[in-house]
């Protein structure tokens, strides 16, 4: 029986969860599905250009995971990119290191730490209404202390 994977350390939710080429409709040359660890390996070494010991260490894997995990995200934004298919960001292991709230008016995304209420009033527009975003990705994922998740 294979050993159960670790969750990985999720710093910041995708903008969009889903990506496709203009003029083709939706799903019509298949779909290549990112899980959210492969879009954050991506967004720490191609995004924030940090070496791969140091996004390791911000993910909670060791170096050789991280390396697996960015050439697989790579080969598949690389396939949807050259073959015309959407992308679909969702699944995976992992955890979210903050609770991520994004404003309904503005789009503003404002991190909380754990346990902090959710904000009353948005930063930058004001608004009033919130939607919570770490249980948009995947039902029974990226929740703090499930399935043998770290507490921090």
């Amino acid at each position: 029986m294979p050993r159960p994977k670790r969750h990985r350390l999720i710093w910041g939710p995708p903008f969009a969860r889903r990506f496709a080429p203009v003029g083709a409709p939706m799903g019509a040359g298949g779909t290549v599905v990112l899980s959210l660890e492969e879009f954050e390996s991506i967004r720490l070494a191609d995004y924030e250009d940090l070496d791969h010991e140091g996004a390791a260490e911000k993910m909670g894997v060791s170096r050789p995971v991280f390396s697996r995990l960015l050439k697989g995200a790579r080969q598949k934004v690389a396939k949807a990119l050259v073959e015309g298919t959407e992308i679909l960001i969702e699944g995976g292991v992992f955890q979210f290191a903050r609770d991520f709230y994004r404003c309904r008016s503005c789009f503003t995304v404002i991190p909380r730490m754990p346990g902090e209420p959710p904000p009353a009033v948005c930063p930058n527009c004001g608004g009033t209404e919130f939607e919570y975003l770490n249980q948009n990705f995947a039902p029974g994922y990226g929740h703090r202390h499930g399935r043998g998740g770290r507490r921090f």
